[in-house]
């Protein structure tokens, strides 16, 4: 009713005069708008390095990573800080602040904000994530690998550019070119050593299938996903990989699979075929909104 009689246009208006009394539904913004900003950390922590930092593929991409949290992070906290005073009449309005204003009352994500794909998520939702993946960033920025002994892929703003990273680390490493190396996946209960070649991985989930971990192989399931624990995300030379028992599975940004990230290689000693495993649509999925971040391995 707001929309088809222009209402809220009038009293954003109203409410910046400060001619009356603040109207009933920006009372609700305001209150919303403190209680996200509340939420959000202050800040996103620069990354620290040396000029031979700058020679090593993860720092880059973390370093781009980082650059554009602080810029999304610090539109966010300055749209809420707008939008109170806003709410309370002490600044006047403008088209972007009123857009915003009506996507908190109605709950959902201004697309200002929405520098990375999502499902579709109600604010409280989106901030609680945008959350976790600063508090991962500041996480990563202070320690020493840079995240490669634990790494939540799917609160990453570019998962993509990092599987890159890491295939130029590798190649780096072992001076090799990045066509000679295979990316495949090892699950194990516990993660005792971390190779040169291999990255922890964890936050991901399996669909169509579960891992049987006493026999390390594929197995089926009536469930609809399986949350894994962290695991080893490897690039293997080539030459020195057999891929006959290997089993190409796709990762996707989320389960609605319409953003596929890459594919890795697993180990296939079931009874079913790859074509049996095809028709179950199995693949791995990096964010779900069942998942809860922890700085913990």
């Amino acid at each position: 009713m707001n929309k088809i009689q222009g209402t809220e246009d009038e009293e954003l208006s109203v409410s910046s005069s400060g001619d009356k009394a603040q109207v009933g539904w920006l009372v609700s913004v305001q209150e919303k708008g403190e209680k996200l900003l509340r939420s959000l950390p202050n800040e996103v922590y620069d990354l620290k390095g040396g000029e031979e930092s700058n020679n090593d593929p993860i720092f880059r991409f973390l370093k781009r990573e980082v650059a554009v949290a602080i810029k999304l992070l610090n539109k966010v906290r300055e749209d809420l800080k707008q939008l109170i005073l806003m709410a309370k009449g002490e600044t006047k309005s403008n088209n972007e602040l009123r857009e915003i204003a009506k996507n908190i009352f109605n709950d959902t994500v201004p697309k200002v904000w929405e520098m990375y794909p999502s499902l579709e998520l109600n604010i409280t939702e989106w901030i609680l994530d945008l959350k976790n993946r600063i508090n991962q960033l500041n996480i990563i920025t202070k320690s020493d690998d840079y995240g490669k002994s634990n790494l939540w892929l799917g609160g990453l703003i570019f998962p993509e550019a990092y599987l890159t990273a890491t295939r130029q680390s590798v190649a780096q490493e072992y001076s090799v070119s990045l066509d000679e190396l295979v990316l495949s996946v090892e699950l194990v209960k516990d993660i005792a050593e971390v190779e040169k070649n291999a990255f922890v991985l964890k936050g991901l989930c399996i669909e169509g299938a579960e891992w049987d971990y006493s026999n390390d192989k594929l197995i089926m399931t009536d469930n609809l996903f399986c949350q894994l624990p962290p695991f080893l995300l490897k690039w293997n030379i080539q030459k020195n990989t057999d891929l006959s028992k290997m089993f190409p599975i796709p990762v996707y940004l989320n389960n609605m699979r319409k953003n596929l990230l890459f594919s890795v290689y697993i180990k296939n000693d079931s009874v079913l075929s790859d074509s049996d495993w095809y028709q179950r649509g199995i693949a791995l999925i990096s964010w779900n909104k069942t998942y809860e971040y922890s700085s913990s391995k």
